[in-house]
């Protein structure tokens, strides 16, 4: 079986997130395909898990103040979500008594 050689533009696309990490790379040699490539560094599932709740490249993508503001806007959360519960119980209750 013979092959072609490949006769179109070779290119190679780095997508990289927030803080600059490579996220995925798209390689394509000829024109004919595109392929797409992850990095396979694996994180610990504890890493991974605080992940989708930090930003990415926590901490060098941060200011120093972070820490502070999000203890800060967790305080206002923590009234927030109170309201929130509150009128969920005064819904409930009201709807038991009709």
């Amino acid at each position: 079986m013979a092959t072609a050689a490949a006769t179109g533009p070779s290119y190679e696309i780095a997508e990289c997130d927030e803080a600059g990490n490579v996220a995925t790379t798209y390689v394509s040699v000829g024109g004919e395909r595109v392929d797409v490539i992850q990095p396979q560094a694996r994180r610990p599932y504890t890493q991974q898990l605080l992940s989708v709740f930090l930003p990415a490249g926590f901490p060098h993508s941060v200011t120093e103040d972070y820490i502070q503001y999000q203890i800060y806007v967790r305080d206002g959360l923590r009234g927030s979500l109170v309201g929130w519960l509150a009128g969920l119980l005064a819904c409930l209750l009201l709807r038991a008594v009709v």
